[in-house]
């Protein structure tokens, strides 16, 4: 993200006692703003249990309307605030509601 002004939205979403949501599968939403003219986005993580283990992934979303689709770019800090990732974590979302 050396190029923070082509996101719409930019910042850090904390996640304290992450382990303790993951064992739980409650994750709070935490809400990000607006984005496309649209105010009312939240980001939470989700659990998908596939074959290969136990993955938990960022989700954005916005309530009223779970049929837009976005282009989203995730990345994970470490503690030192170096990246997790070589290219980031980017996916198209869209028609998806839980």
């Amino acid at each position: 993200m050396s190029d923070r002004s082509k996101y719409s939205l930019n910042g850090v979403y904390r996640c304290e006692n992450f382990a303790q949501y993951v064992e739980n599968n409650d994750f709070p939403e935490f809400p990000i703003g607006s984005a496309i003219g649209l105010d009312g986005w939240y980001i939470k993580f989700i659990i998908s249990i596939e074959e290969d283990g136990t993955w938990v992934y960022p989700f954005i979303f916005h309530d009223r309307h779970p049929n837009i689709q976005v282009r989203l770019y995730f990345n994970v800090l470490k503690k030192d605030g170096s990246s997790s990732y070589k290219f980031g974590y980017e996916h198209l979302y869209g028609s998806v509601c839980f």
